[in-house]
This record gives C-alpha cells, structure tokens and sequence, in this order.
C-alpha cells in the first residue's frame, strides 16, 4: 500500500504544481485504480491555507470491472479511504484572486 501511496502523492504533487485543484484523478497499480481527490481548503487552528490529498481504493462492482482500465466508475460508496496527505500552501503557485473562485 505503501507504493500507492506514494505514487497517488506524486500525482498530486504534479498537478497541484500545475495550479490544477480541486480535482479527481486516478492511478493504476498492480492492475488496480486509485482514485484521489486533491483540494485547496482552510485547515488547522488559523485556518491556514492547505492542500489534502484523499486516496481512495476503488472496490470492483462487478468481477470483471479490473479487466480494462476505464476511466469511469461507480460513485463514492464503490471507494475505501486509504489516506490522507497534506502538502503546505504555496503562495507562490497563485496569483491575487485566483484561490475560492
């Protein structure tokens, strides 16, 4: 579980340095989706600016859902929480009004 960790983070590392937030995406490992969900929010006692990263398994609905990658699936109840990670808040990726918008 480790890998998927690690390589669900380094996508999102990748997008969020691309601006891109508040966004679903989803890896392949050993045959098998993730799907992650990055977002911008306050969080803490301050309310500090923050990036998560939620990492999901997706569960197969039917037993031949992993034969193809798709890139469509059920909804969140087909998802198991694996993990959450944070990345601290960069300024320097946003201009003046582009966050909550």
């Amino acid at each position: 579980m480790e890998q998927v960790i690690k390589k669900a983070v380094a996508s999102a590392r990748y997008f969020k340095n691309k601006k891109e937030t508040d966004m679903w995406h989803c890896i392949w490992h050993d045959g098998k989706p993730y799907d992650y969900h990055l977002l911008l929010d306050n969080y803490g006692e301050n309310d500090e600016l923050s990036y998560e990263v939620d990492i999901y398994e997706v569960l197969p609905v039917t037993p031949d859902m992993f034969e193809k990658e798709k890139t469509e699936w059920g909804g969140l109840n087909d998802l198991r929480h694996l993990h959450t990670h944070t990345f601290p808040y960069n300024p320097n990726l946003f201009e003046q009004g582009e966050i909550n918008e």
